[in-house]
């Protein structure tokens, strides 16, 4: 598991092992729910609602870099972090 960033409490994550397509996992208090990166949008599981427009406003600022990210992960290298809503 490799963490990508925090925001606003979110959690946002990448699994090596993972399936396509491209998405991330997001977690926030007890809640969770994965994102697909080229469709931003939510695919599976809820967020609070503020939050998760947080998210994915975040996902389509930083969809290049998810994406490059996702490459990383697949590849076995660290994905590194990516920065947070400015």
């Amino acid at each position: 598991m490799s963490e990508l960033c925090r925001f606003h409490g979110a959690v946002i994550q990448m699994f090596p092992r993972d399936h396509d397509p491209p998405h991330i996992h997001v977690r926030h208090g007890g809640r969770r729910a994965r994102i697909a990166i080229n469709d931003v949008e939510v695919v599976s599981g809820a967020l609070p609602p503020n939050i998760e427009r947080l998210v994915l406003e975040w996902t389509r600022v930083r969809q290049a870099e998810l994406r490059q990210a996702w490459r990383s992960i697949r590849s076995n290298e660290a994905p590194g972090k990516i920065a947070p809503l400015d």
